[in-house]
């Protein structure tokens, strides 16, 4: 290299870098650092002599990575004045290099891995790469003089502490792997931080100094061989060195994970071997004959029998006597046949004679030439599975609370007689349905609890009354069936229905306190051609609520009189249903009379019904049936707005209609909703009538349902203005105590009273009695039914207020009513 003039021996030499050796340093630190790092990891899974080769190999690889990129960079700084090297220093720089990077490399190769150990570890590699680079430093010799900035080589010693720090916790620390999962992202970032701290902590120290010209170290100045040729060889003896160290690595690996497979496989070999040892089941191989050849220790406990007893043994003798024969027989099937697998469940027994159920599975084994020599038998004990399945079958057939059959265990067996009775002409059988009477009030009055063990004593009474071939089941609720079956006639039914009232009508002592309680019983009988159990059941049913409606304690057996009432009924039902959905409902008015004017005071909403194939029906041909399905409420709501709605539309067409009012009639289960008064207000609003125009009729009869709360509703309903009557009255139950203190504005006297006006003077005076006791509380009097003039004569005459009847007028749709109005006639 030539020598340039040095010019100003004061200033600072001017320093260049050769950027090809530049890159080319950068490129080894990275891919040196990769194939460190690798073959310390290796450490990790090697053991003894191998993990000391790996350690050494990896602070080598480290070591002559972070010497190569020192050297080559070095290479690649340039200054006007020749360079060349003290080769024993740079030698020693290599060690330092080399033992720094293996005492780091060896920390962070612990396990577990601590972050005292990680940052020792960052340290002493951080520190290998220091001391390599000031070793190095010394071996520079050149006609110049070092000045160090302090500053910069702090930062340069921080830097490679930090970044290697970081390099080593992305490699092998556990966080690490939880942060960056992908294994090859996390070796590829660890490789490019850790060669970022090799050449960052080079090119800061040398940034950190400068030479100034000495003229005293012209001496020791000499040329070399030209610095590139020589830094490209380096690197490329480094390069292969490099290879030949992935190579090393990747061959351990492949070994590693031999290694892994065969202790993996080794480990497998073991659990199984444990598994068979502490398996709970039971091994077996046995012979044609059935001698036991051997047994593992579970099947030897499972009997109570020593491995020692068992073989050569019997396998039958431990076989169930029941179960012997035929499983037997199973054997010499496999042996003949030469069936590979097979399954069966049997009985076994123990050695001290109790019985147990196992599962037994075999596999037959063949000799080469495929004669079949001896049977593998695995046996698993069953018999908590055998007990839940009887439970469940006990419980998928029998009622819980009474153990009886339940319904599906009794519809089987009714569809057996159903069967037999077909086979056999002559062969009569009977169901019987039985429904407590008045069961809800022992629930009510004694409890749940009380009235579950009433069930119970119920059920056993009934056992009692018939023979064991009979079928006594709980359907649910307090519901029960009977199957008499094998009888003569329709007497013997009627016996065991006599007998059974018999024993329900004696008292039942529950917690000391007698219970009373008694059935009806709807008897049918298999004389009728039925087709399904389902249909038995049916008809009995339909019995029962026949023989409920004449009383308590009754029997009724069934007829097809009985079956067409029910058809009718439903029929009905449905019927209802659809004519609220198709408004077939109508509304008939019928004018109440002011006996003192003569002049109509209002109306009585009266509700039809107009049905497609019976005309028009009036209320009591289909109110009980809409009480029953749940209509009710629905079609009196309907009625209370159409009624409201045609009044407020009189009054604002015609002047006489200003002051009259509309009667509704509430049913008892109208009467007892909640909020009734907050929906007659809602109604009142949403048609506009005023609340002192409606007026709203209730039974004496509903009013006794729901006594309790009477008052508390009238008032409700009087508050927000409405004006209240009771209907029929005198035809029901009503207390006149309870009578005074209802907010009530009206009594109306039933037509049955004002009919006999005339044919007995005992009703004249059950009317003027009625008359003044209304007068005599404030109330105001409706007499309904008047059908003639000397009817309307006697009222008038006993100061009655107000008319209802035919001698007025029948009750009128909505346009004769109107007309009705439009003339306003007197009487």
């Amino acid at each position: 290299m030539e020598v340039k003039e040095i010019t100003e021996l004061g200033k600072s030499l001017s320093a260049s870098y050769d950027l090809r050796l530049v890159f080319l340093s950068l490129v080894i630190a990275v891919f040196g650092s990769y194939t460190a790092l690798e073959l310390a990891g290796q450490v990790i899974f090697a053991e003894k002599l191998a993990r000391k080769f790996w350690l050494i190999g990896g602070a080598i690889a480290l070591g002559i990575t972070i010497w190569v990129m020192h050297f080559i960079a070095i290479l690649a700084y340039q200054l006007p004045i020749p360079i060349t090297y003290n080769f024993s220093i740079v030698l020693i720089s290599m060690v330092v290099a080399i033992v720094g990077a293996g005492i780091g490399l060896f920390l962070v190769s612990q396990a577990p891995l601590r972050w005292q150990l990680l940052a020792s570890g960052g340290f002493f590699v951080g520190l290998a790469i220091i001391g390599m680079h000031y070793t190095a430093m010394q071996a520079m010799l050149l006609a110049a003089e070092p000045k160090h900035n302090i500053q910069l080589v702090i930062l340069a010693d921080i830097w490679a502490i930090l970044l290697f720090l970081a390099a080593l916790w992305l490699m092998f620390h556990p966080s690490a792997k939880t942060i960056v999962p992908n294994e090859f992202i996390r070796k590829i970032s660890s490789a490019t931080i850790a060669g970022a701290a090799i050449d960052g902590m080079h090119y800061i120290a040398m940034a950190a100094v400068n030479f100034y010209p000495s003229v005293k170290k012209l001496a020791v100045a000499s040329s070399g061989i030209d610095n590139y040729v020589l830094a490209i060889t380096i690197g490329a003896a480094a390069v292969i060195v490099l290879i030949l160290a992935l190579l090393a690595s990747f061959f351990g690996q492949r070994l590693r994970a031999e290694i892994a497979r065969a202790e993996a496989l080794q480990e497998s070999e073991k659990k199984y071997q444990n598994l068979y040892n502490l398996a709970p089941d039971a091994y077996i191989t046995i012979t044609a004959d059935g001698t036991i050849e051997s047994a593992n220790q579970f099947f030897a406990e499972s009997l109570g029998y020593s491995k020692e007893e068992l073989i050569g043994k019997s396998a039958w003798a431990m076989i169930y006597e029941d179960d012997r024969e035929w499983v037997r027989q199973w054997v010499d099937s496999i042996f003949q046949e030469k069936l590979p697998t097979s399954e069966i469940e049997l009985r076994k027994v123990r050695k001290d004679g109790s019985v147990f159920w196992i599962r037994q599975r075999s596999k037959l084994l063949l000799d080469e030439s495929g004669r079949a020599i001896e049977l593998n038998i695995i046996c698993r004990d069953i018999t908590q599975r055998k007990q839940m399945e009887e439970q469940l079958l006990q419980n998928a057939l029998h009622d819980a609370l009474t153990g009886l059959p339940n319904r599906v265990l009794f519809m089987d067996r009714l569809g057996l007689a159903l069967e037999h009775a077909k086979r056999q002409q002559d062969y009569l059988f009977a169901v019987l349905f039985l429904d407590l009477d008045r069961f809800k009030l022992v629930n009510d009055s004694l409890g749940h609890l009380q009235g579950d063990e009433l069930l119970k004593a119920i059920a056993t009474r009934l056992r009692s009354c018939l023979r064991p071939m009979d079928t006594v089941a709980r359907l649910g609720g307090d519901e029960f069936t009977i199957l008499v079956e094998d009888i003569e006639d329709a007497s013997d039914a009627i016996r065991v229905a006599e007998r059974v009232q018999a024993e329900l009508s004696l008292p039942f002592t529950l917690d000391g306190q007698e219970i009373f309680t008694s059935a009806s019983i709807g008897i049918a009988l298999s004389t009728t051609d039925y087709d399904n159990p389902a249909a038995l059941l049916r008809d009995a049913d339909i019995a029962m609520y026949q023989a409920k409606s004449q009383g308590s304690a009754r029997y009724q057996i069934f007829n097809q009189d009985m079956y067409a009432r029910a058809v009718a009924l439903l029929q009905l039902e449905t019927d209802l249903r659809n004519a609220l959905e198709r408004q077939e409902f109508r509304l008939q008015y019928q004018p109440i009379v002011s006996l003192e004017s003569g002049s109509i005071a209002g109306f009585e909403a009266l509700l039809r019904w107009q049905h497609p194939d019976n005309g028009l029906l009036n209320p009591g041909s289909f109110i009980q049936a809409a009480e029953e399905a749940g209509l009710i409420a629905r079609i009196c709501e309907w009625v209370l707005c159409v009624a409201c709605s045609q009044l407020h539309q009189w009054q604002l067409q015609l002047p006489t209609a200003s002051s009259l009012s509309m009667s509704v009639n509430l049913s008892g289960k109208q009467f007892n909703q909640p909020l009734l008064s907050d929906r007659v207000n809602q109604i009142l609003q949403d048609t506009g009538l005023d609340a002192a125009s409606l007026r709203l009729e209730i039974t004496e009869g509903a009013i006794m349902d729901g006594a309790e709360f009477a008052a508390e509703i009238f008032q409700q309903l009087r508050d927000i203005g409405v004006q209240l009557s009771i209907d029929d009255f005198g035809t029901g139950y009503s207390s006149l105590g309870r009578l005074y203190h209802f907010p009530i504005n009206e009594l109306k006297i039933d037509r049955s009273f004002v009919a006999q006006m005339e044919r007995s003077s005992k009703n004249s005076y059950i009317v003027e009695t009625i008359l003044t006791l209304a007068h005599k509380l404030g109330l105001f009097v409706t007499a309904e039914g008047v059908e003639t003039a000397s009817q309307l004569a006697q009222l008038r005459a006993l100061k009655c207020e107000y008319g209802q009847g035919n001698f007025f007028s029948q009750p009128l749709d909505s346009e004769a009513a109107e007309a009705l109005i439009r003339q306003n006639p007197h009487w």
